[in-house]
């Protein structure tokens, strides 16, 4: 659990430590007419990223 002392001296640490509890969650695009879709997200703090892995692959936008 966060606590504040720790959040407002090293927010980025808390940050990914809550993130890093987080099992599974919900993930869309706003916007979208497809439904929110279960994923299971993974925290890599050394690259600032979160990867979600989904049961099928799915292209929802590209770069």
């Amino acid at each position: 659990m966060a606590s504040f002392s720790e959040a407002r001296e090293t927010p980025v640490e808390q940050l990914w430590e809550e993130i890093d509890d987080i099992h599974a969650g919900m993930l869309g695009l706003e916007g979208s007419h497809m439904h929110m879709q279960p994923m299971a997200p993974f925290a890599d703090p050394k690259t600032n990223t979160i990867w979600f892995f989904t049961k099928r692959i799915r292209i929802w936008c590209r770069r």
